[in-house]
Protein backbone atom coordinates (compact mmCIF):
# COMPACT_ATOMS: atom_id res chain seq x y z
CA UNK A 1 0.00 0.00 0.00
CA UNK A 2 2.94 2.37 0.58
CA UNK A 3 3.86 2.03 -3.15
CA UNK A 4 1.00 2.63 -4.32
CA UNK A 5 0.67 5.61 -1.90
CA UNK A 6 4.29 6.65 -3.15
CA UNK A 7 3.27 6.61 -6.83
CA UNK A 8 0.23 8.48 -5.83
CA UNK A 9 2.58 11.02 -4.58
CA UNK A 10 5.13 10.90 -7.34
CA UNK A 11 2.32 10.64 -10.05
CA UNK A 12 0.57 13.80 -8.12
CA UNK A 13 4.01 15.93 -8.50
CA UNK A 14 4.69 14.83 -12.00
CA UNK A 15 1.81 16.19 -13.05
CA UNK A 16 2.08 19.56 -10.81
CA UNK A 17 5.91 20.57 -12.15
CA UNK A 18 4.41 19.39 -15.84
CA UNK A 19 1.63 21.94 -16.19
CA UNK A 20 4.21 24.15 -14.17
CA UNK A 21 2.05 25.14 -11.76
CA UNK A 22 1.90 26.00 -7.85
CA UNK A 23 0.05 24.46 -4.72
CA UNK A 24 -1.45 28.06 -4.15
CA UNK A 25 -2.76 27.86 -8.29
CA UNK A 26 -5.16 24.82 -6.88
CA UNK A 27 -7.67 24.87 -3.65
CA UNK A 28 -6.39 21.98 -1.18
CA UNK A 29 -9.73 20.29 -2.44
CA UNK A 30 -8.65 19.92 -6.26
CA UNK A 31 -5.24 18.63 -4.92
CA UNK A 32 -7.01 16.09 -2.89
CA UNK A 33 -9.45 15.14 -5.52
CA UNK A 34 -6.16 13.56 -7.57
CA UNK A 35 -4.97 11.99 -4.42
CA UNK A 36 -5.90 8.11 -3.75
CA UNK A 37 -8.89 7.06 -2.21
CA UNK A 38 -9.95 4.36 0.81
CA UNK A 39 -13.65 2.43 1.08
CA UNK A 40 -15.13 5.44 1.92
CA UNK A 41 -13.74 7.77 -0.51
CA UNK A 42 -11.98 9.56 1.78
CA UNK A 43 -8.05 10.33 0.71
CA UNK A 44 -5.34 7.93 1.86
CA UNK A 45 -4.07 9.22 5.27
CA UNK A 46 -0.34 8.07 3.73
CA UNK A 47 -1.05 10.66 0.90
CA UNK A 48 -2.40 13.53 3.46
CA UNK A 49 0.80 12.99 4.86
CA UNK A 50 3.22 13.40 2.34
CA UNK A 51 1.45 16.28 0.54
CA UNK A 52 1.35 17.74 4.25
CA UNK A 53 5.39 17.15 4.48
CA UNK A 54 5.72 18.51 0.91
CA UNK A 55 3.78 22.05 1.93
CA UNK A 56 5.88 22.59 4.77
CA UNK A 57 8.71 21.76 2.53
CA UNK A 58 7.65 24.09 0.48
CA UNK A 59 6.82 27.04 2.90
CA UNK A 60 10.75 26.54 4.62
CA UNK A 61 12.08 27.13 1.37
CA UNK A 62 10.05 29.91 1.03
CA UNK A 63 11.19 31.82 4.06
CA UNK A 64 14.90 30.70 2.88
CA UNK A 65 14.27 32.35 -0.25
CA UNK A 66 12.87 35.25 1.51
CA UNK A 67 16.43 35.58 3.92
CA UNK A 68 18.47 35.19 0.68
CA UNK A 69 16.78 38.09 -1.02
CA UNK A 70 17.26 40.53 1.98
CA UNK A 71 20.74 38.93 2.29
CA UNK A 72 21.23 39.92 -1.17
CA UNK A 73 19.77 43.68 -0.92
CA UNK A 74 22.29 44.13 2.06
CA UNK A 75 25.15 43.20 0.11
CA UNK A 76 23.99 45.20 -2.75
CA UNK A 77 23.87 48.01 -0.30
CA UNK A 78 27.32 47.39 1.28
CA UNK A 79 29.08 47.12 -2.69
CA UNK A 80 26.78 50.36 -3.69
CA UNK A 81 28.69 52.08 0.02
CA UNK A 82 32.40 50.87 -1.28
CA UNK A 83 31.81 52.12 -4.34
CA UNK A 84 30.94 55.78 -3.31
CA UNK A 85 33.94 55.44 -0.80
CA UNK A 86 36.02 55.04 -4.05
CA UNK A 87 34.52 57.75 -5.85
CA UNK A 88 35.90 61.29 -5.60
CA UNK A 89 34.03 63.95 -4.67
CA UNK A 90 34.29 67.75 -5.34
CA UNK A 91 34.32 70.41 -2.52
CA UNK A 92 34.25 73.99 -3.64
CA UNK A 93 37.82 74.47 -3.01
CA UNK A 94 37.93 72.62 -6.67
CA UNK A 95 40.21 69.74 -5.12
CA UNK A 96 38.43 65.97 -5.34
CA UNK A 97 38.39 64.36 -2.32
CA UNK A 98 37.50 60.62 -1.60
CA UNK A 99 34.95 59.50 1.21
CA UNK A 100 37.26 57.74 3.06
CA UNK A 101 39.64 60.63 3.62
CA UNK A 102 36.36 62.91 5.72
CA UNK A 103 36.82 59.45 7.92
CA UNK A 104 40.27 58.67 7.88
CA UNK A 105 41.74 61.90 7.70
CA UNK A 106 44.37 61.34 4.72
CA UNK A 107 43.90 59.20 1.47
CA UNK A 108 44.11 55.46 1.95
CA UNK A 109 45.23 52.69 -0.67
CA UNK A 110 42.51 51.61 -2.15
Amino acid sequence: MFLNCFLQVHTLLFQVVERQTWADDSSREDQEALLETNLHGDPCQCCKKEMSGLEDEVAHKDKEIHYLNKLLSSKDEEIRRLKDMKTPQQYPQGSPRFAEQDVLGARSSF
